[in-house]
């Protein structure tokens, strides 16, 4: 037997790294002892400590406090630059996307610049009791009007568009992945296959 095929029939997976990490602590452990020439002792503290960090778990726990608050380092983001292969054939698609993005953003910053005159012009005259004119009214509310459906329809544009793009890259995604499993599922049963 090699010992890669010891290997493959231990089938030591993720779920076992916290076991095997204590496992390897203890043997260590247990090593030392030995050089010493020490007697074994089983500790208080012994089978309660991480296997991770080594720190005392609590009595009725089997999560280590501490490496629960240990944060993991952020994904760094220069992995989504890999799936530009798949996102490469949609550039057009990707490119008006972005553009309806920023006319969206530009439409919804209408609104708030067309209440500073509505405010200034109407509001605050009506309220001091000064006649106010109601076509001025009429075409500010108007203008309110027309820049909020032409932000709606133009994020609806913008939600249409990259959806359909996402589903696109998704399923090119899929097929490369399906094919790639595919093939190489062929490749290791044909490498293992029993000699006659």
């Amino acid at each position: 037997m090699t010992a890669r095929s010891a290997w493959a029939c231990g089938r030591i997976t993720l779920s076992h790294q916290t076991a095997v990490l204590g496992l390897m602590q203890q043997f260590e452990r247990q090593r030392e002892r030995l050089l010493r020439n020490e007697a074994y002792q089983v500790a208080e503290d012994e089978r309660s400590l991480c296997p991770v960090c080594g720190s005392v778990l609590p009595p009725d726990s089997e999560e280590c406090p501490a490496c629960a608050r240990q944060q993991n380092a952020p994904t760094s983001s220069w992995v989504l630059l890999r799936l530009w292969r798949f996102a490469k054939t949609y550039k057009m698609q990707l490119l008006l996307g972005f553009v309806l993005t920023l006319c969206t953003t530009a439409a919804q910053l209408v609104a708030p610049y067309l209440t500073i005159p509505l405010m200034d012009k109407i509001l605050i005259p009506f309220q001091n009791g000064e006649k106010i004119d109601a076509g001025l009214v009429r075409f500010y509310l108007g203008a309110l009007l027309v820049s909020a459906l032409i932000a709606w329809l133009l994020g609806w544009a913008r939600t249409f568009v990259l959806a359909r793009v996402s589903e696109r890259i998704g399923a090119n995604l899929r097929t490369t992945t399906y094919n790639t499993c595919s093939s190489s599922r062929s490749i290791f049963t044909a490498a293992n296959a029993p000699v006659t």
